[in-house]
C-alpha cells in the first residue's frame, strides 16, 4: 500500500501529495470502482420502481437532496468530532445498507420511506469529510493539478466500471450488481484506516451553518451562493440524462456502459491538461476558458433531445464531458482555496448546502411541471441549460478572483 502512496507522490500528474491525500486517492480509486458499477444504472432502476413516471423520480430525489440539505451541517458536527478519515469510513457501511435495501424496494414497498434518508445520511457524511480532507491537506499552489489527479482516478475507473457493471446487469440483474458494488465500496475504507489520523476534535454549530447560508454575500464577501446553486444542475446529468439514454438505447445496458467508458479516457487526458494549466495560467486566461466552457455546456443541454441513437449520445457526451470538466475545474479547486481562507469545514458545508439547494429547486420545478403539464424531455433539458448559466456568476472582476 505504501508503495502505491509513494508512486502517487512521485508521478508529476499528482503534484505535492501528502500522505493523507495519497490515502484519499487510493480510497477514492477503490470506492469509485464500486460506485461506477452502479452509477449509470441506479436512476434507471429507480425509474422502473416508480412505474417509469418522471414526476415520482423527481420527487424521490427531491426528498433525498432535501434530507441531505438539512443533514449536511450535522455531518459537519460528525466530521469535527471524529475526523475526516473516520467519518468517510463510517459512511461506507451506511451506503452498503442503502444499496441492499434498494434491491428490496420492489418487494418491500415501505422501504421507499427509508431508503432516501439512508442515502442522504451516508452521502452527506462522506462528501463533507471528503471535501474537507482535500481542502485541509491540499496545496494551494497546485490545487488544479491535485484535483485533476483525483479526477484522473475517477475517469480511469469510469472506463472499466460501467462496462463491467453493464455486463453484470445484463447477465445477472440488479441484485448481483449491487452486491459486487457493495464489496468494493467497503474495501475502500482500508487505505483511510491504514494509519492513525492526526486530528484534534473541534466544535461545529448546526444552526450557524444555516445563518452563513442565508447571509452568504455578507459572510463570504461575494455571492458564490448563486454559482453553487447552478453547480447543482448535475442532478439532471446524474438522473434524467441517464434515464433518457437508457430509453433511447432500449435498455441495452452493455452498450450504455461501453459508451460511457469510451469517452472517459478522453476526459481523463483533458483533466490532467486543464488542471495543470489552471495552476499556471493568468486570471484572464482562466476566466476566458471558463466562460467558453460554460457557453458550450449550456447550449449542449437542449441539444440532448436529438440524441436518439448511440452515435448522437456519444457526441453529446464528448461535448458535455469536456465542457463540464472545464467548469468543474473552475469551481471546485477555487472552493478549496476559499475554504482555506474562511475555514475548511464551514466553507465546505456552505458549498454542499448551496449545491443541494440548487438540486432541490431544479427537481421541484420539474415535479411541478410534470404534475401540471405532463412529462417533457424538452423542458427537462432546456431547464438544465438555463440553470447552468448560474455558474457564470462565480467570476465578476479580478478583485474577486475565485482562486
Amino acid at each position: 500500500m505504501f508503495s502505491v502512496f509513494s508512486l502517487f507522490r512521485r508521478l508529476k500528474i499528482f503534484p505535492n501529495l501528502s500522505k493523507e491525500l495519497s490515502e484519499q486517492y487510493l480510497s477514492v480509486l477503490i470506492r469509485n470502482f464500486g460506485v461506477g458499477l452502479i452509477r449509470l444504472f441506479e436512476p434507471v432502476y429507480i425509474y422502473k420502481v416508480f412505474g417509469e413516471q418522471i414526476k415520482w423520480v423527481a420527487l424521490y430525489y427531491m426528498v433525498v437532496y432535501a434530507a441531505r440539505f438539512f443533514f449536511i451541517p450535522l455531518a459537519g458536527k460528525i466530521v469535527a468530532r471524529f475526523g475526516f478519515e473516520k467519518s468517510m469510513s463510517v459512511s461506507l457501511p451506511l451506503q452498503i445498507i442503502y444499496l441492499y435495501l434498494l434491491t428490496l424496494i420492489t418487494t418491500h414497498h415501505y422501504l421507499v420511506f427509508v431508503v432516501p434518508f439512508l442515502m442522504a445520511t451516508s452521502l452527506s457524511i462522506y462528501w463533507v469529510a471528503y471535501h474537507t480532507n482535500f481542502a485541509h491537506y491540499g496545496d494551494d499552489e497546485v490545487r488544479g493539478g491535485q484535483y485533476s489527479g483525483l479526477n484522473l482516478i475517477n475517469d480511469i475507473f469510469a472506463i472499466l466500471s460501467p462496462i463491467i457493471g453493464g455486463l453484470i446487469l445484463h447477465f445477472f440483474g440488479f441484485q448481483v450488481l449491487f452486491i459486487v458494488a457493495s464489496v468494493a465500496i467497503m474495501l475502500s475504507c482500508v487505505p483511510m484506516l491504514s494509519t492513525k489520523e492526526k486530528f484534534a476534535p473541534s466544535k461545529f454549530s448546526y444552526f450557524r451553518a444555516f445563518k452563513r447560508l442565508m447571509t452568504s454575500y455578507k459572510t463570504y464577501k461575494h455571492n458564490y451562493f448563486l454559482a453553487y446553486l447552478g453547480y447543482g444542475v448535475d442532478v439532471i446529468s446524474k438522473t434524467f440524462w441517464l434515464i433518457f439514454m437508457a430509453i433511447m438505447l432500449k435498455d441495452n445496458f452493455s452498450l450504455m456502459g461501453v459508451l460511457n467508458g469510451a469517452i472517459a479516457l478522453l476526459i481523463a487526458a483533458y483533466s490532467v491538461y486543464i488542471g495543470h494549466a489552471y495552476d499556471k495560467c493568468s486570471f484572464d486566461r482562466n476566466k476566458s476558458s471558463y466562460f467558453s466552457a460554460l457557453i458550450i455546456y449550456a447550449v449542449s443541454w437542449p441539444l440532448r433531445i436529438f440524441a436518439i441513437g448511440w452515435w448522437q449520445i456519444l457526441l453529446i457526451k464528448v461535448v458535455t464531458g469536456l465542457s463540464g470538466r472545464g467548469l468543474d475545474m473552475g469551481i471546485v479547486p477555487a472552493m478549496y482555496r476559499r475554504a482555506g481562507i474562511y475555514g475548511n469545514l464551514k466553507y465546505v458545508v456552505f458549498f454542499s448546502q448551496s449545491m443541494n439547494l440548487g438540486r432541490i429547486s431544479l427537481l421541484a420545478l420539474l415535479f411541478c411541471w410534470d404534475i401540471s403539464f405532463g412529462a417533457s424531455w424538452q423542458i427537462i433539458f432546456l431547464l438544465g441549460g438555463i440553470w447552468s448559466l448560474l455558474m457564470g456568476t462565480i467570476w465578476r472582476k479580478k478583485s474577486q478572483e475565485i482562486a
